[in-house]
């Protein structure tokens, strides 16, 4: 039966009705609804306190308090629970009868002891407690995520190599489709779901079995599908309402529009079984060609209509028909390589678990699954027995974002009285966001409909936001969220959500409207450009206006911010520290920065992937690799150069001529300098030589942590830092990484070789780890987040960027499906060829659901704003927005005026809320750049007139003891390419900067070629990291890499253009050569020591050996085995001046023949010089009359070089 609270009158009062049902529910289990912002956490403490009441007052005996179990989602959630009951029992100690006191404070001090912690937690604790039934060490270690990816990825590459060495069959085919790295790429996120791939099972099938479960999807699961989203595009009820309205006259026009009316309105949410001829007489009768057809029509303007909506029609169609073919044949060779694949994969696991057996530990994922393995299993039935009787309440938080095998977990848990009272599920699948980590929110919906009725429970009363955001979210998502489809997970019909409006507890407080729309538009004289061309201005432009917008906001005395002062409600007005910034991907956070400093608006960025790639963490790498690896030399100069000992670059090149830097280092702690070395820094060596041996010599006795806090303290290495720009954050990063080294100490069974490793994996690929915080979260700043890691947070102002934003679909290499098995695409040259295979029909299945987490996602981030909620975008045509989202609000309301659109959805909500709940909302539009006082700036001028300003300012002499020492020349033995080109085009620079002078240009000129350099620096590594046969998406790869060169606030080159020249250069022939290359090398760097032994002349004009450095772009071997050189050259150049240009970087060509030459120990075919910007090629064949010319030309660089006097020109 159920509890009764009417005798506590206070406790009841604090309860809504819906909260009350929540808590004295018995007699079902309850699956509860909770929406956002409606105090689930208060439900839940209400709850859980609740059993634990003085006997006989809810229940007939008191439950003690280890039989009540809180699952929770997070660490920082099981905090807070504990947190919450914990005040919730002083409250009770002060409000309880005197008889009653004793048991509040009884439970109160052993609390500590409750069961309240996260699944991974619970399950720990359940192998522990059964470790010999569970065949486990009772003192097992448990992995960090990051230490257990570390040793995943390490087994991986071992184990790969060794397959490959042994000719493993299925390893050898692989190595055979796909280079290492794509294939180790692969096989990782193979490995990411290992956890519920069952290998033994899908081991057993053949290329055919896995087709003909592909052959069966198609039909059964995917046809039905792909027809059921082809019947919800705007083109067929556009087509529908048309062909409504328009009356042709008798004839064949008339014939048409009648069968595609009549066909159209007759199609049910099946295919039908001829559905590929039915498909093609509509696109027969989707035309207008014919006697008679345009005279049948009276208005002219219904042609037109009818004229283009059957083309949009017949391109619709001709779209699904593509779809709608199917070849097993086909799908033959990605079956294979998936077969394949798997089977790797699987002898890659049984080596991890050997692994972890060695370390006696487990994952975060063995402690769900192995729990689970050791509940279900059938010989259990007694361990299953007690464990569910242990159990009087399972509380399960956040139930939305859990997984099959954990929905299972709670089911064996349970037991017997699964549905009659045990269980308290608490979720809300409008707030399911968590795919990425295996959340899956058809789970919330199995188990609501297992349980039965009267436990399902609605929580709808929002205690977080004010009406107006209320009105303004129920408006938005009611009809969406209600329309939008789940897919059962057997692939059948199906079924709809059902959105429950939520009612908002507080009065309205501040002004109306709450909620606004601002629109970046483009200036008049853009409205002509292409979309390429406009991209990057609108992303500025939208930054630009928001940052202008919220200083506006900030400035100006509204009250906004709902505030309560003894128990009255007021509003207060905006201030830096109420508004949070939340972005769905933080890729374009690059546009926002600089515009927020722009308005002098502080900020604080919470998360990201930033910690692993700041200098503080390599110079620690460099140190603990030094200390570790003998022959290091990269790592020696890393540590030696950085704030640990501060040797000069000058010092390291005479300690290296000792042999090499670590010989140099070792002769050093004996004593022995090289005579190069200065005095200052004679006393640097020794201590560097020193320190290191001193800290060689004790690694293996210590931790980690311990082993860090020793090197700094010998050093001073975090004194040093907080001397350097943003040296705050930059010890804060320092100290964060000492406390990770001690999380990776626990485990207690890892070496320094095994740190090592894992934090070389972290620098490499940049897990996601943000930088150390300087400042509280909570700190008068305004705060940029991402949506995933706002969720249960609330903000008085949210504001949502970029809603213009178009999803950008993940083509993973390579995945898992429950029913697809493994899935992988066979190597292409071109992915738009592949054909329908099961990875195909994955990514489409993906696809749908990724466009309806899509949406959850979008209400996650509305319903975290408790007073305003700032909506901006870039827009160019209202009516045509671009993005999901801006979709959405273009279908519910006028983007132009904030207007409602959809009337009914007022009278839908009025049914359930009530009328005044219903109210339609307001929204504020702004379309013009917010106009804000100009912030006070220090006076700089522009850089034209600072150079104008330097060349007409007085020359002062220089004192003696600061001038610069002149530079010997003539001692000069290393040089780099660029350095030898530069020594033979100096005049011709230098006479080019007198023109400049005298035409003063020369500020402009700087700015230009600074624009250049950043150009031709994305197309470079752009081409250096593009893969030919498995190659990304070209504009975003050329994004990616712009962002990951951009320096923090400044802008990044001209995205479309370096995205558009590099779009014609893989469709020319160049590039067909490089895909069809047997081997091909890029960013080759080379040390040339020259002149060679043959060259006998040359070798007595020069008696000292010069060394030449440089780095070729571009080196592959055609299928004829014969080598070219590539050299890329980026800015475009008019005609005429190709001769001119080719003749200026000739020699630099030629060096790059001598050091390929070297490289192979064979001469290259031909040296090409590539014009990116005109899309040319000059061809130059190498052969002894090129060498002698090289070799000629490099002795006189050298020559004049050496005898030059002019120092200014360098």
């Amino acid at each position: 039966m159920g509890a009764d609270l009417n005798g506590t009158d206070t406790r009841r009062a604090r309860l809504t009705d819906e909260q009350y049902q929540a808590v004295v529910l018995r007699e079902a289990s309850v699956v509860l609804s909770a929406g956002a912002g409606c105090g689930k956490t208060h439900v839940l403490t209400q709850r859980f306190l609740s059993h634990l009441e003085p006997q006989g007052f809810f229940e007939e005996t008191e439950t003690s308090l280890d039989r009540l179990v809180a699952i929770t989602f997070t660490d920082k959630a099981a905090r807070e629970m504990r947190q919450r009951i914990r005040d919730t029992c002083r409250q009770r100690v002060l409000e309880a009868k005197p008889e009653e006191v004793d048991h509040w404070l009884k439970l109160l001090r052993t609390l500590e002891t409750a069961r309240i912690s996260t699944i991974h937690s619970f399950c720990g604790s359940i192998l522990r407690a059964n470790a010999v039934e569970a065949r486990l060490d009772p003192h097992f270690g448990v992995l960090e995520p990051a230490q257990a990816q570390a040793v995943l990825s390490e087994t991986m590459e071992d184990h790969l190599r060794e397959l490959i060495s042994k000719r493993d069959p299925s390893a050898i085919e692989l190595a055979y489709h796909f280079d290492l790295r794509s294939l180790q790429d692969r096989i990782a996120l193979l490995l990411d779901d290992h956890h519920h791939i069952d290998f033994d099972n899908w081991n057993r099938l053949t290329p055919d079995d896995l087709v003909k479960r592909w052959e069966d999807f198609y039909q059964q699961d995917f046809m039905p599908l792909l027809w059921q989203d082809w019947l919800n595009t705007p083109t067929i009820d556009a087509t529908l309402k048309l062909l409504s309205k328009v009356s042709p006259e008798p004839g064949l026009m008339k014939e048409r529009c009648d069968f595609l009316l009549e066909s159209l309105r007759s199609l049910d949410a099946t295919p039908p079984a001829n559905a590929g001829e039915f498909l093609n007489q509509l696109i027969e009768h989707a035309r207008v060609q014919g006697k008679g057809c345009k005279k049948a029509f009276a208005d002219p303007n219904d042609y037109v209509e009818v004229k283009n909506h059957f083309s949009d029609l017949r391109d619709s169609v001709k779209d699904l028909c593509k779809q709608f073919q199917w070849n097993p044949n086909e799908a033959k060779l990605s079956a294979e390589l998936g077969l394949h694949l798997l089977n790797v994969t699987g002898q890659i696991v049984q080596s991890y678990e050997k692994r972890k057996r060695e370390l006696r530990s487990l994952d975060n994922n063995d402690l769900i699954g192995r729990a689970y393995q050791l509940l279900k299993a059938p010989h259990r039935k007694r361990l299953r027995e007690r464990m569910s009787k242990s159990i009087r309440l399972l509380l399960v938080d956040e139930f939305q974002d859990t997984d099959p095998m954990q929905a299972d977990l709670v089911r064996l848990l349970c037991g017997e009285e699964f549905s009659t009272g045990k269980l308290f599920l608490v979720g809300d699948r409008k707030q399911s966001i968590y795919r990425f980590r295996g959340a899956d929110p058809r789970v919330f919906r199995g188990m609501r409909e297992e349980l039965p009725s009267e436990g399902h429970l609605p929580l709808t009363r929002n205690f977080r936001s004010q009406p107006a955001i209320i009105r303004f979210v129920n408006y938005l998502f009611a009809r969406d969220l209600n329309d939008r489809t789940e897919q059962q997970g057997d692939g059948k019909v199906p079924s709809l959500l059902e959105y429950e409006p939520l009612v908002a507890h507080h009065p309205q407080v501040s002004p109306e409207p709450a909620v606004e729309f601002l629109w970046a538009q483009p200036l008049e004289q853009e409205q002509n450009d292409s979309d390429d061309e406009n991209k990057e201005r609108q992303r500025k432009r939208e930054a630009e206006w928001l940052a202008k917008r919220l200083r506006q906001l900030l400035s100006d005395e509204q009250p906004r911010v709902r505030t309560t002062v003894e128990g009255k409600s007021s509003a207060r007005p905006l201030e830096p520290g109420d508004v949070a910034i939340l972005f769905r991907a933080m890729t374009n956070l690059s546009y926002y920065e600089p515009a927020l400093r722009e308005q002098g608006l502080d900020y604080y960025i919470v998360g990201g992937r930033a910690f692993y790639a700041q200098q503080e963490i390599y110079d620690v790498l460099n140190l603990l690799r030094t200390l570790t690896i003998p022959g290091d030399e990269i790592s020696l100069v890393g540590v030696l150069r950085s704030p640990f000992f501060n040797l000069e670059d000058e010092t390291l090149f005479w300690l290296a001529r000792q042999g090499s830097l670590e010989q140099g280092m070792t002769m050093a702690a004996n004593g022995e300098l090289p005579d190069g070395v200065s005095s200052q820094q004679q006393e640097r060596v020794l201590f560097a030589a020193k320190t290191l041996a001193s800290l060689r010599k004790n690694k293996d006795r210590y931790r980690m942590a311990p082993l860090i806090q020793m090197a700094l303290e010998m050093t001073g290495y975090d004194a040093a830092l907080v001397t350097e720009f943003m040296g705050e954050r930059k010890l804060a990063n320092l100290q964060k990484l000492i406390d990770l080294a001690r999380t990776f100490d626990r485990s207690g069974f890892l070496s320094i070789d095994d740190y090592i490793y894992q934090l070389t994996q972290f620098v490499s690929k940049q897990p996601k780890e943000s930088p150390a915080a300087t400042q509280p979260e909570a700190s008068q700043v305004i705060r940029i987040m991402s949506i995933h890691q706002s969720k249960g947070l609330e903000f008085p102002c949210v504001v949502l960027p970029d809603l213009a934003r178009r999803e950008q679909p993940e083509h993973s290499a390579a995945s898992f499906h429950p029913q697809l098995g493994p899935l992988t695409d066979p190597p292409t040259k071109d992915s738009r060829k592949v054909l329908l295979n099961g990875k195909r029909l994955y990514q489409n299945l993906e696809k749908v659901e990724a466009a309806a987490e899509h949406f959850r996602l979008f209400y996650v981030a509305a319903t975290r704003a408790a007073d305003y909620l700032l909506l901006s975008s870039n827009i160019k045509d209202f009516d045509k927005p671009e993005g999901s989202w801006m979709k959405l609000l273009a279908d519910r309301f006028d983007l132009t005026t904030g207007k409602v659109l959809d009337l009914d959805t007022e009278s839908w909500l009025a049914d359930r809320i009530g009328p005044d709940q219903a109210k339609l909302p307001e929204v504020l539009v702004t379309k013009t750049l917010p106009q804000v006082k100009a912030k006070k700036q220090r006076r700089t001028l522009p850089i034209e007139q600072l150079a104008e300003a330097a060349r007409n300012s007085l020359a002062y002499e220089t004192p003696p003891l600061v001038r610069p020492l002149p530079p010997a020349f003539e001692k000069l033995w290393s040089f780099t390419v660029s350095r030898l080109e530069g020594t033979l085009e100096m005049e011709e620079l230098e006479q080019e900067r007198l023109d400049r002078q005298a035409a003063h240009l020369e500020g402009e000129v700087i700015t230009r070629r600074t624009e250049l350099l950043a150009m031709g620096t994305l197309m470079h590594a752009v081409l250096e990291s593009w893969d030919y046969k498995d190659h990304p998406d070209l504009e975003e790869h050329v994004r990616w890499q712009a962002e990951q060169l951009a320096l923090p606030g400044s802008p990044l080159p001209d995205i479309a253009a370096a995205t558009e020249l590099l779009r014609k250069f893989l469709h020319s022939p160049q590039a067909q050569a490089l895909i069809q290359a047997e081997q091909r090398w890029t960013e080759v760097e080379f040390l040339l020591q020259w002149p060679q032994s043959a060259e006998g002349n040359l070798a007595r004009q020069f008696k000292q050996p010069i060394q030449i450095r440089g780095t070729i772009d571009c080196l592959y071997q055609d299928q004829k085995k014969a080598w070219h050189v590539i050299d890329y050259k980026s800015n475009p150049f008019p005609p005429q001046r190709k001769s001119q240009l080719t003749e200026k970087y000739r020699l630099q060509l030629l060096l790059y023949g001598l050091a390929a030459e070297h490289l192979l120990g064979a001469a290259p075919s031909s040296l090409i010089l590539y014009f990116l910007g005109n899309e040319q090629a000059e061809v130059i064949p190498w052969n002894d009359q090129m060498r002698a010319e090289a070799n000629l030309r490099l002795g006189r660089a050298i020559h004049k070089l050496r005898n030059t006097t002019a120092t200014a020109s360098w």
